[in-house]
């Protein structure tokens, strides 16, 4: 025999089931007041009030004043490869910051368009999601709406698969390019035209790994031997021109992290034993610079993921870490430090609240230091007072690798 309660719970479960017949009949009261049900339930119909309106959905917003306070955080998601994503965050807002999302598979990058309202996404999906037929792809996405715009194929399946790195993908300066790092079996640079959506390229570079823009239409990628190489390309993709310079990458002694910062024509590199090694990119050949030991006696050195970025001042941020010893190159720090690396001096020293792992700086006339750190959060930074303005957290999420402030326009 059922108990009392269960019977109860029976006939609650019976009467929401009818109820839910009487909303689908589009608002008409077509059982009578006292109709009943085989088990002798009565259901009063005109008790209930006709069901709301439905509601439309998939309704899509457009991003407003992107070049403002915006930054595309990729969350490699560590622990489920197949969901990582690139997170939207109005970082100047002060709430409702989150502002949506792209998808970003299996060790994916990303890159970005300052003249077209475009988003990049290289990626990889495997058709058993951990195994089985495996697809590379370039997906584009709208700036503004953030919904697929189109896919290209990446035929060969070479696509590197490593921890994001901003030199895995890469836009060629004048935006007509694309640059994709591959590496099966060999490394090399995959190249697509964005204006016919289609590879045009594929240059095999073995030894030499990350990418770097160089010239309107080129590239460059550090190598094992201490050197770089660099390519100057046609509007077809194709090679017009290849340069090498000698070693300056003092691997054994000083190695380099592979995130670079850019002022001007030149590109900026620390490394683990606090120097800052420098490229000049001005003229027809990349040129080496002397190193800069910018750390002297402090007893800090450069520690982080995405440890190093510029801002429209000329200005370099690092992450730097106290009493850092061998091995800790990784581990964030607790200052982020501002130089010139023109003047060669050390301008301010920023005390951040939480460790710090990577950093990005808005690419506005007030600069605004973006912090990730280990709490899973972006604590957002006054550059100019050095004061803490807000942290934006409380969403789901696993490993905040890189942080993109938005270049549209700029």
């Amino acid at each position: 025999m059922k108990s009392a309660l269960q019977r109860t719970i029976t006939k609650l479960s019976i009467g929401a089931m009818l109820l839910g017949l009487v909303s689908c009949s589009g608002g008409e009261n077509t059982m009578s007041p006292n109709n009943s049900d085989p088990d002798g339930i009565t259901v009063r119909a005109d008790l209930y009030p006709n069901p709301l309106p439905s509601e439309e959905m998939l309704i899509t917003d457009k991003l407003k004043n992107v070049n403002k306070g915006y930054v595309f955080v990729h969350d490699l998601s560590f622990v489920s490869l197949i969901t990582g994503r690139v997170m939207v965050f109005d970082v100047l807002a002060k709430n409702r910051n989150y502002k949506g999302q792209i998808s970003a598979a299996q060790f994916a990058s990303f890159a970005q368009s300052s003249s077209r309202s475009e988003l990049y996404v290289a990626e990889t999906f495997y058709s058993r999601g951990v195994r089985g037929e495996r697809t590379d792809v370039m997906a584009i996405y709208d700036l503004e709406t953030l919904s697929l715009k189109h896919e290209i194929i990446l035929p060969n399946n070479n696509r590197g698969l490593n921890v994001a790195l901003k030199g895995n993908f890469q836009v060629s300066q004048d935006e007509s390019l694309a640059f994709i790092f591959s590496f099966t079996p060999s490394s090399g640079v995959i190249v697509v035209d964005l204006d016919k959506r289609k590879i045009v390229n594929e240059i095999s570079i073995p030894g030499c790994s990350m990418i770097y823009p160089f010239r309107q239409r080129g590239f460059s990628m550090l190598c094992g031997d201490g050197g770089m190489v660099a390519f100057d390309l046609d509007r077809f993709g194709q090679v017009i021109s290849e340069y090498s310079t000698e070693e300056f990458h003092d691997i054994d002694n000083h190695p380099m992290f592979l995130t670079s910062a850019k002022v001007g024509d030149t590109l900026y590199w620390p490394t683990f034993t606090g120097q800052l090694v420098s490229v000049d990119f001005s003229s027809s050949t990349p040129r080496p610079m002397d190193p800069w030991n910018f750390v002297g006696d402090s007893g800090y050195l450069p520690s982080g993921w995405q440890l190093i970025t510029s801002d429209n001042k000329g200005r370099l941020y690092i992450i730097m870490r106290a009493n850092a010893q061998s091995g800790e190159h990784k581990y964030g720090g607790d200052e982020v430090w501002l130089l010139d690396p023109v003047a060669k001096k050390v301008v301010k020293k920023i005390n951040v609240k939480s460790t710090a792992v990577t950093i990005e700086v808005l690419k506005t006339s007030q600069p605004t230091l973006v912090v990730s750190s280990y709490d899973l959060s972006l604590d957002i930074y006054d550059v100019k007072s050095k004061k803490h303005v807000r942290s934006i957290g409380g969403f789901t999420a696993n490993d905040f690798y890189l942080v993109h402030a938005s270049e549209f326009g700029q």
